[in-house]
């Protein structure tokens, strides 16, 4: 298979199943270490805000480190998802597999949209209206930090599997 070749039934279950679980992994990782360094807070505090969009905030942040353990199964689940669909839709779109950078951006952009105008209202967390600036920070972390690992790693993977 070539670099840029997305397997026509994206390989083995089991080539999926790793793919996404290490792009997603990686990616959401990076996620949390992202948000550590723009919110100035440690990842304690910013995996019990990403529980309390499951919780609520008053037991998110008295729970302690159970919160802190849900807050990331929560984001990690999430991302190895958002992982999960990059794969099935670079199916339908090639575009988004054979070129890095148009997979992260879509990928990127498309996920900030989904959680910030779907998930994070329907949660319930509470979060400040974004201002302009913190809408092009968001998305630029979402393209750079979170989508390309993803894309890179799944692609990585799955280049490996023979193709059927």
């Amino acid at each position: 298979m070539t670099a840029g070749e997305l397997p026509g039934d994206a390989g083995p279950l089991g080539a999926l199943i790793l793919a996404a679980v290490a792009g997603g992994g990686l990616g959401g990782v990076l996620d949390i270490g992202a948000a550590c360094l723009m919110f100035r807070r440690g990842p304690a505090t910013i995996l019990q805000s990403i529980a309390s969009g499951l919780v609520g905030p008053g037991q998110a942040f008295g729970g302690g480190a159970p919160m802190m353990v849900l807050g990331a199964i929560a984001h990690l689940l999430i991302a190895i998802i958002v992982a999960f669909a990059f794969i099935l839709l670079a199916q339908r779109w090639p575009l988004l597999w054979s070129n890095l950078w148009m997979g992260a951006a879509g990928l990127g952009v498309a996920t900030y949209l989904v959680m910030n105008l779907i998930v994070v209202p329907l949660s319930r967390a509470q979060t400040p209206p974004a201002t302009p600036i913190a809408v092009v920070i968001g998305v630029a972390v979402h393209i750079l930090v979170f989508a390309l690992p993803i894309v890179w790693v799944t692609r990585a993977i799955l280049r490996q599997v023979p193709a059927a």
